[in-house]
């Protein structure tokens, strides 16, 4: 059998060298040096599952493992080629959702290509601008244009007759006022993206589409209204409390529990973070970072108290957070069984089944990293008790109870740590709060 698939190897690799003058992704290395010749470096990173070869300034990444190309960057000597696909359609340009099969064909090959698997996506450079494209679906998420890109935002529904815009206008309403933006930059965890035209930048509540903010810098059409924003929502993000606006788009503000114990507040202005106590006083300290992610915390007065200022040099470098991840697929249900395939923007997935037998469910799911988790719910009433195992050789088991719309959750794994907190759903929108020790 071995010896049928190395044949079946060999003629394909055959096949491809036949007549080609260009390599792509996924050729074999014997195609490069066809096409190329031999490099006149070959770094080789076996820890990371790849080697590096140079050709001049130019350099082209190949498996380790398959011996086939998975990035490059090209300086202009390289014979790379992406060819078009099937999923293309005859506009004039792609925008946010167009398939990557688009993009090729209405601006050829990318000068370089560079994947981010544990992030979902991978950048197409253009010159000095840039396009991201999910890994998982393949069709364009952002992009960065500095007037190569045939990009577009096409102009919905949501309009008004008005010469201008302003907070609480939709984002159609920008788009035919503005036109597509030169960038956009996605903030999930946040609420919201920023639209950039020239310096000046409009932000956009992912929720809502409508603008939240902006900054003017003499190019957009708009027209400051007297109104605030109420601050009505708030998620925990790995100990940093943070509080978003009613446009569901975080409002600046966030709350941390200090080492000492001290509750602070903290309020963000052009990447300047002022502190206040747990009274919204000002404490007279603010952060900063650096450009090699280093936060600074200073006083930025002489009445300031010195065990605050330590309190919070040593707390705030412990807090993180991280991007929610945005779900995407199907949930089938038939009779008794539900079938789930999901996948997020980020790469990850996550397939499998529940079957449902009045108040007890079975559940079998399995993801692309390896693990599975299987077992089973009982529900009584509002509560829900809840017995899963993992391939790792973990375990979970502990319960929910749901009161309207705020569930508690008690849940013990078998290293010894147990979780517990609430969730709160409003609508659509669901705050998590969970200790674990």
């Amino acid at each position: 059998m071995k010896t049928i698939i190395s044949i079946i190897s060999f003629l394909i690799i055959s096949i491809q060298l036949l007549g080609q003058n260009y390599f792509t992704i996924g050729s074999h290395s014997s195609v490069v040096i066809k096409v190329q010749g031999k490099p006149d470096e070959i770094n080789k990173y076996s820890s990371l599952g790849y080697e590096v070869w140079n050709y001049g300034y130019s350099d082209i990444k190949i498996s380790t493992s398959t011996g086939k190309v998975l990035e490059w960057d090209n300086e202009g000597n390289l014979k790379a080629k992406l060819i078009v696909g099937n999923n293309t359609t005859s506009l004039a340009y792609f925008t946010r959702g167009s398939h990557k099969d688009d993009v090729i064909r209405l601006q050829g090959t990318p000068d370089q290509i560079s994947k981010y698997s544990s992030l979902g996506y991978e950048v197409w450079n253009y010159g000095y601008s840039d396009i991201k494209i999910s890994t998982s679906t393949g069709k364009v998420l952002e992009w960065d244009n500095e007037g190569n890109l045939k990009a577009k935002l096409t102009v919905g529904n949501n309009t008004t007759s008005l010469a201008y815009f302003t907070r609480g206008s939709h984002k159609d309403d920008v788009i035919r006022l503005q036109g597509t933006p030169d960038q956009i930059s996605k903030y999930s965890s946040l609420g919201y993206e920023i639209w950039d035209y020239g310096y000046s930048e409009v932000k956009i509540s992912l929720f809502t589409n409508k603008v939240t903010s902006f900054d003017n810098e003499g190019n957009l059409k708009t027209q400051n209204i007297t109104s605030k924003e109420k601050v009505k929502y708030h998620h925990d993000f790995g100990g940093l409390k943070l509080y978003y606006s009613e446009n569901k788009t975080f409002s600046g503000i966030f709350e941390f529990e200090s080492n000492e114990g001290n509750t602070y507040y903290g309020y963000l202005e052009d990447g300047v973070c002022f502190y206040y106590d747990e009274s919204w006083n000002p404490i007279n300290i603010y952060s900063y970072a650096t450009t090699d992610n280093k936060i600074i915390t200073e006083s930025y007065s002489e009445n300031y108290n010195e065990s605050y200022l330590y309190d919070i040099n040593i707390s705030i470098q412990n807090y993180s957070f991280n991007n929610s991840i945005n779900i995407n697929g199907t949930v089938q249900k038939f009779g008794v069984l539900t079938f789930y395939d999901l996948y997020s923007d980020y790469g990850n997935s996550i397939h499998g089944t529940s079957v449902d037998f009045g108040s007890i469910k079975f559940d079998d799911f399995y993801s692309n990293n390896g693990y599975s988790i299987s077992g089973s719910r009982i529900e009584i009433g509002d509560f829900e008790f809840g017995d899963w195992y993992r391939s790792d050789g973990s375990s979970i088991i502990g319960s929910s109870y749901e009161i309207g719309n705020i569930k508690f959750h008690d849940y013990y794994l078998n290293d010894g740590t147990t979780v517990t907190g609430t969730t709160i759903e409003i609508g659509d929108f669901s705050f998590t709060d969970y200790y674990e020790w």
